[in-house]
């Protein structure tokens, strides 16, 4: 379920859906939703830049800020997509 979650192009529904059919423990469900957080980040990294980067009043602070946590998001969407094709190509090897 957690790599499901990582995945953007699966809904949440579906994913729900497939963790009540396929009999997941609730401890497992509610693990997997750690699996939002970087795709929840990401998403409002990419709004606050494109809103500050509008308009010129941000310090030179603020500015070095903005651009180290793009990066940390950069990081982790791509740490996590190779975690999922890491994992995913383990699984279908079975």
């Amino acid at each position: 379920l957690f790599l499901l979650r990582l995945c953007p192009l699966i809904p949440f529904n579906i994913v729900n859906y497939i963790g009540g059919i396929s009999g997941a423990k609730s401890y497992t469900f509610t693990l997997s939703l750690v699996g939002i957080l970087p795709g929840e980040i990401m998403t409002i990294l990419i709004g606050t830049s494109v809103s500050s980067f509008r308009g010129n009043d941000l310090t030179k602070k603020e500015k070095r800020i903005q651009l180290i946590a793009i990066n940390v998001g950069l990081a982790c969407s791509l740490v996590s997509f190779f975690i999922f094709w890491y994992f995913a190509r383990k699984e279908l090897k079975k």
